[in-house]
């Protein structure tokens, strides 16, 4: 596991979130209230975290935190969910988004659907191997996004809070890293996110990791439309074409449904909606869709037997 380390000694381990060096600074620094931690780290009055998230005044950070030693582009790439959010963007629009949180100006960066947990979740295994590389433990970025419910690396659910108390050490108003002990009633017993985790969900947590550690342009509006119209293209009919996505879905996740899909990735539309339509409003329904849409147009040009339809695997 590597870190970026800057001349001054601050660091963050590789898919680290942003939200990990707010808590470094806020212990080293020695400030008696966590809203002075926060508008030095900064360099702006903040209220709520939810602009933390997507790396508002990125520039002032890399200059202040990092020492210069990374980019305000590469900070916001790296370690916040715009590394995420800007892959189903148009290059312009990237532009236009980051040099406005990169000068603090984006006071409004809002997302087409939820992408960001209400609280921050973790992975023990993760937690265990810094702790023992580095001494301390990082959130992770691709963690925290409302699809990703096991952890990329080691495949197991994500914990979310004290099995005894409730309390979740992921809240941002708290200043914790993952794997310390509950604030309140000092146990580390804590509660996994309730999943069943399947070979098609462990597949597109990896293709969502993948996507943001790689920064792939494949879900951009352009490339993203391109391969889309191609796909429609080879069925008689736009119907015909989502019907075999339908199906493809449902037996590789073993649903009688898509709406179980849905249910499994937290992403929630109004049932008219189209799954065409639902790819063009989210990059996690867009990452899903890409791998289903390149296996069944394989399949075609080998003259593959189409999926079958929807069966529930008992």
């Amino acid at each position: 596991m590597q870190t970026t380390q800057n001349q001054a000694g601050s660091y963050l381990p590789n898919g680290a979130h942003l939200y990990t060096a707010l808590v470094y600074s806020h212990r080293s620094a020695g400030y008696l209230f966590r809203g002075q931690t926060t508008a030095a780290f900064l360099g702006l009055r903040l209220k709520g975290s939810e602009l933390l998230f997507v790396g508002r005044n990125a520039g002032y950070i890399s200059r202040t935190y990092f020492a210069n030693a990374i980019s305000p582009h590469e900070l916001l790439r790296r370690y916040t969910l715009f590394g995420f959010i800007h892959l189903a963007l148009d290059e312009e629009e990237v532009i236009y988004e980051e040099e406005r949180l990169i000068l603090g100006m984006n006071k409004r960066f809002h997302l087409k659907v939820k992408a960001a947990k209400d609280v921050l979740s973790w992975c023990k295994h993760c937690a265990d191997e810094e702790r023992e590389s580095y001494g301390v433990t990082s959130w992770k970025t691709v963690h925290q996004l409302t699809s990703v419910r096991i952890c990329h690396i080691h495949g197991n659910p994500l914990l979310l809070r004290c099995n005894k108390c409730g309390i979740a050490p992921g809240d941002l108003r708290s200043f914790r890293l993952p794997g310390e002990v509950c604030l309140r009633c000092g146990r580390s017993d804590f509660e996994e996110d309730k999943i069943v985790v399947t070979d098609a969900y462990r597949t597109f947590v990896r293709d969502i990791a993948f996507a943001f550690e790689n920064q792939e342009n494949f879900y951009r509006d352009g490339a993203w439309f391109s391969l889309l119209s191609k796909f429609i293209s080879a069925f008689p009919s736009r119907s015909d074409a989502e019907k075999t996505v339908v199906e493809y879905l449902c037996r590789e996740w073993r649903v009688s449904s898509v709406e179980e899909v849905w249910g499994t990735l937290q992403i929630s539309w109004p049932s008219c909606e189209g799954i065409f339509e639902k790819g063009r409003h989210s990059l996690s329904v867009r990452v899903l869709l890409h791998r289903v849409m390149r296996a069944i147009l394989s399949s075609l040009l080998t003259d593959d037997s189409e999926p079958r339809a929807c069966q529930r695997v008992d």
